[in-house]
Formats: structure tokens, sequence, C-alpha cells
């Protein structure tokens, strides 16, 4: 049946008010509904440096045996090693593992996630690399206004430098607004810093956004199960491919 979302602003003190993901706010019958029939579609944000195209690449390479489509403004964007491109078109670009990847070059955002998720799409997930100038609330706003019947937006990834905090946030003033609005924090460069230095700087994400779920990495390595949607065929049991 045909649901309205339950829309709930929340506040976290320093955005205020902002808006809770789907996942947060869509409701079926009073309780969470899963989106089974439906797409999920995961945005990531980051400002350069952060690892944010690192990500990205390794989470084609570890799909977990998901179709995964991806969504950048253009392919030279990722670096996509040509063995393994099994079909290219202008817009459209197939990889041997299933994986497919569109750009926004002469689409709108519902027209590229159109070609993802449609009746018939084989596509397990929907992952769009935003622009790191990229506004979140507008995009949040695109994704959860969607026409698309076919896909609904799940969760906003924030990548972070763990090394470069202090002086993303002096340069890019939209740096708290992503982190204010992220489901997810990448905390990427671990290992860059020193052990009271990480203390302090999960300190700091915990004080602008304690809703988000922090993943600590090196490299932008990690197992791409903690990002992508548990209910598609995703064995859980097996041990996580990276700490």
């Amino acid at each position: 049946p045909n649901v309205e979302p339950n829309f709930s602003p929340i506040s976290t003190g320093i955005l205020s008010p902002v808006c809770v993901s789907f996942y947060h706010i869509y409701r079926y019958n009073g309780s969470m509904s899963l989106r089974r029939n439906y797409t999920p579609i995961m945005a990531i944000v980051g400002f350069l440096g952060s690892g944010k195209t690192t990500l990205l690449n390794h989470i084609l390479n570890e799909n977990q045996g998901l179709k995964i489509g991806v969504i950048v403004n253009d392919f030279g964007d990722i670096n996509i090693d040509s063995m393994l491109v099994a079909r290219q078109t202008d817009q459209e670009l197939e990889l041997s593992n299933g994986c497919i990847c569109c750009t926004l070059e002469g689409n709108s955002l519902d027209d590229a996630i159109g070609q993802l998720a449609h009746a018939g799409s084989t596509i397990d997930y929907i992952v769009i690399e935003a622009s790191g100038l990229a506004d979140p609330k507008e995009l949040l706003r695109l994704l959860i206004n969607s026409k698309n019947d076919y896909a609904r937006f799940d969760s906003l990834v924030a990548v972070v430098d763990a090394s470069n905090v202090l002086d993303t946030k002096e340069k890019h003033p939209g740096f708290m607004e992503q982190l204010g609005l992220a489901d997810i924090i990448v905390l990427n460069k671990t290992d860059l810093v020193n052990a009271k230095q990480l203390t302090e700087v999960e300190g700091y994400l915990s004080f602008i956004n304690g809703r988000a779920h922090v993943i600590k990495t090196e490299n932008g390595i990690l197992d791409s199960r903690l990002l992508l949607a548990p209910d598609k065929h995703i064995n859980l049991s097996l041990p996580l491919r990276y700490n």
C-alpha cells in the first residue's frame, strides 16, 4: 500500500532543524519499513582529499556479490581498471562484476536514478558520489522527493579526513552541514593521527552529530556490508573482511 512518510525534524544543537534520513522517518503502520520492494540509495559526500573516491572504488571492488549502480558527475571522477569494463556508452559503463556506473552529464538526478532503478532492474543498491561542494540539504531534498517508484533514499555517508578536520572546517563552511546531516561518518586516514588526536576528533564528531554511526578506516578500506543494506542477500554470518 502507498504510505505517506512521517517527516520529523530534529535538532543537533548545531543545525536546527535538520531532516532525518529516509530510513529514520519512513513508517509503515507505525513501524519502520525496510522497503524491500525498492532499491536503496546511498549518497556519499566529502571534500577533496577526504578519500571519498577511494571509498567508492573500494565498494565497487568489494561489492559482496551485490550489483551496485553508481551515479557520478563524470566517469573521470572514478578510476576504474579498463580490464573490469564489460560495456561502455557515453552515459553508462558496465563492469564485469555486474555493477553499473552512470553519469549526470546531460541528465537530471532523477533521470540518472531511472537508468538504474526501473521495472526489471537487477541493481541491488545505488550509490551517488556527490561533489564536495554539493549542498547536502538540496541533495537530500531531491532524493527524498524523487519521483522514481523503484528507489528510495537510504542514507547519507560523509567521508572525513581525520588528519585534516579543523582545516576542512575553516576552508569549507558546508563541512559542518555535511557532518550534521550524515547518517554514517567514515573517519578516514586514521593512521595519520595519534591516539590522542583520534580521540579528540571522535569527540568533535560526536558533539556535531551524536546520532551518526562512525566507522574508522585507513585508505578508505572497510567491509562494504557496514554501509550497504543487510537485507539484500548479504551473508552477515561471514567474518568481516576488514576491521
